[in-house]
């Protein structure tokens, strides 16, 4: 068999040129989606941070005429601990992958700017939530287009491999060359393969190029690598089922019905089985204790001896009414905290429990890495919020002594606020981490090899 006129032959074949522009045209959408979502993230972020620097600006020179003595008559007054923390709280931005662009993962439901606070604190939320616009409809990013859509266009390549000639009436005169049917078939849906998986990673290395300025060279071989296990694995699905000699229309009605089954039924059923439908009101639970405590209890005397301790003042220095609320706060942070360390762990469980129910399904499988390698994965927004306590418990401890002791609040206090501190920067999935992809596509070329060997 004349390798080169197959392959002249298919790159003349309409239909796989039609498919491949169609390919352009996902990843072009995915691509232009993604990128218009980092860009509307660094705007906000801009704009954040915009507004911070100028309420810090103005707190500055109110700072500045309060010294001078003619601050008297400014509202609130500047030289308040309280006055100071409110307006310098960061805005801060979430750290991600170079290919932050190619999958929104857990983005759609958790916001990547936020205000520091403590996440540990039920009262305290995100205020730079996702439009509700994008997340009725969904995000079209890459890893979606991959996942859901690309099995779509394999099926579309493969699923006439073998009844195409024979409705076509070309399947005797092959059969008669020197060559095996099913050998030609194979070497056929080899060469499809290449081209297909070639055309997939050149369009993704030019759509990195163009919208994210430069090409992190790792992390752009293991999306191909993963995407092109992930594609190998539908063409030997849809090699396996032309085995049958089947119809054309009952080919593409076993591999749509295979499609749906492994691409939408089982992950929605797997999130369905690990899902918590208390979880909300677990969450609800968690806050109605929280103001419980803070409404119905007083602070203690041993309550405000642990407060001042903590600040590093005499016991019995700090004002009465300021110390009574700040220790029943945090008390009542304590108080939930276990709950609310509970409601992450059980979190974490679902998270590890989903992975080994949906660790043998390619497109589970696929979609945590590639969330994982664009730093979207739930385990990168766990750090995250970990980062996010630690950065607040600093602040805290800046502010603490200030507010229990009732000082005044200078320009110098203003500069000497504990800057941000740097975020951890999310590390990508390993190579090992896609073995059940391997694992699977392996499993499958040997069904098929046994599958082509019975038919020569």
């Amino acid at each position: 068999m004349n390798v080169r006129s197959e392959l002249r032959i298919l790159m003349r074949d309409r239909q796989f040129l039609g498919i491949v522009g169609f390919l352009a045209l996902i990843l072009a959408v995915a691509f232009w989606s993604g990128h218009n979502e980092q860009s509307d993230l660094r705007r906000r972020a801009q704009v954040a941070q915009s507004v911070s620097a100028e309420q810090v600006s103005t707190l500055q020179q109110n700072l500045r005429l309060a010294d001078q003595g003619l601050g008297d008559e400014i509202r609130p007054v500047p030289t308040s601990p309280s006055v100071l923390a409110a307006p310098t709280n960061p805005y801060v931005l979430k750290q991600n992958t170079r290919l932050a662009l190619t999958a929104v993962g857990e983005a759609d439901v958790r916001p990547s700017l936020v205000r520091l606070g403590d996440p540990f604190d039920p009262t305290w939320t995100y205020d730079e939530i996702v439009s509700p616009l994008a997340l009725a409809s969904g995000r079209f990013d890459l890893a979606f287009g991959v996942v859901v859509l690309l099995p779509l266009l394999v099926i579309a390549l493969m699923f006439r491999l073998y009844s195409g000639d024979h409705e076509a009436g070309t399947r005797l005169l092959l059969e008669s060359g020197q060559h095996r049917l099913w050998k030609i078939l194979a070497i056929r849906a080899s060469l499809k393969y290449l081209l297909f998986t070639g055309s997939l990673g050149g369009m993704f290395f030019l759509g990195v190029g163009l919208t994210t300025g430069g090409i992190p060279l790792e992390e752009c071989l293991r999306w191909i690598t993963f995407c092109g296990t992930y594609i190998l694995i539908w063409f030997l699905i849809c090699f396996w089922v032309c085995l049958f000699r089947a119809a054309s229309g009952s080919n593409i009605a076993v591999l749509i019905s295979i499609w749906a089954l492994l691409v939408i039924v089982i992950p929605i059923g797997l999130n369905a089985w690990v899902s918590n439908p208390e979880e909300s009101l677990a969450k609800l639970e968690v806050a109605l204790e929280y103001r419980g405590v803070l409404e119905h209890l007083e602070a203690t005397p041993e309550m405000i001896a642990s407060l001042e301790a903590s600040a590093g003042i005499p016991p019995g220095s700090a004002e009465t009414s300021t110390a009574a609320a700040l220790a029943m706060r945090q008390f009542a942070i304590k108080q939930v905290r276990p709950q609310m360390q509970g409601l992450q762990a059980q979190a974490i469980a679902r998270e590890k429990q989903l992975q080994r129910l949906g660790g043998w399904n390619p497109a589970v499988s696929l979609n945590a890495l590639l969330a994982k390698l664009a730093g979207r994965d739930p385990e990168s927004f766990r750090r995250f919020e970990r980062y996010l306590s630690q950065e607040h418990a600093r602040r805290q401890a800046f502010f603490l002594k200030p507010r229990l002791i009732g000082a005044r609040m200078s320009e110098r206090d203003l500069a000497e606020i504990p800057r941000l501190g740097p975020q951890e920067e999310p590390s990508g999935p390993a190579w090992r981490e896609a073995w059940p992809l391997g694992l699977t596509s392996l499993i499958l070329l040997g069904i098929v090899g046994l599958g082509v060997r019975r038919q020569l």
